[in-house]
This record gives C-alpha cells, structure tokens and sequence, in this order.
C-alpha cells in the first residue's frame, strides 16, 4: 500500500449485515441501533492512561462528537481474506462542530446538479 486510499464507510449493511448477525450475534449486539451497526473489532477504547498520553481530557468529550485519527501500526498476520494491523501510535483531533468528510462515491445531491 503505497498511497492513502479513498475514504470508505464501514457500516454494515444488507448481505453483510445478516451475515454478521447469523455468525457473530454477539460482537454488535451492544444496544445499537440497526442503522448503526459496524463490524466485530473496528471499535477502539483509550483508558485513562492513553488518554492522558495524547492529553485529551474526558470531561470535553461528548458520545456523537466526531474525531479525525491517525494511526499507525504494523501487519501481525496475514490470511485468507483477513489482515491483523496492531495499532502502535495514534493521534486524534476532535473536530467537533466539523462535518467529516464523505466516503467516496457518496455525493450531496445538490454537489450532483451543480
């Protein structure tokens, strides 16, 4: 991977959805809402100590706010259909009051007649 690659959404949805739901009930049945519902693994949590290390104070965090993040990690694994990344560095901003960016393909419509 030479490149940064285009922004994609990972919410699950139609085939990928129901297959997620027969194999691995468990991995998103958090309370979320269907619409909001990601795959088993893409969730990240920092405890106190990480958050002290990036200086991010809790307290300004709200549940919705969205964050830009960067990390950096190394492949541990590769297998049929499945590479393991150990996240080793990360840096975040919160950007609330900013819209995040769009995944690509996804246009406004008013972006479209223009």
């Amino acid at each position: 991977m030479s490149k940064w690659g285009p922004w994609v959404d990972l919410k699950l949805t139609g085939d990928d959805l129901a297959d997620e739901m027969a194999t691995s009930p468990a991995a998103i049945s958090f309370g979320r809402k269907p619409k909001d519902r990601y795959p088993y693994g893409t969730v990240i949590s920092f405890t106190e100590r990480e958050l002290e290390k990036m200086q991010w104070d809790v307290r300004e965090a709200k549940v919705g706010d969205p964050v830009d993040m960067r990390v950096m990690g190394k492949v541990t694994s590769v297998a049929e259909g499945c590479i393991s990344v150990q996240l080793e560095r990360v840096t975040c901003e919160d950007e609330a009051g900013e819209s995040p960016p769009e995944p690509e393909g996804e246009k406004d419509e008013e972006e479209e007649d223009t």
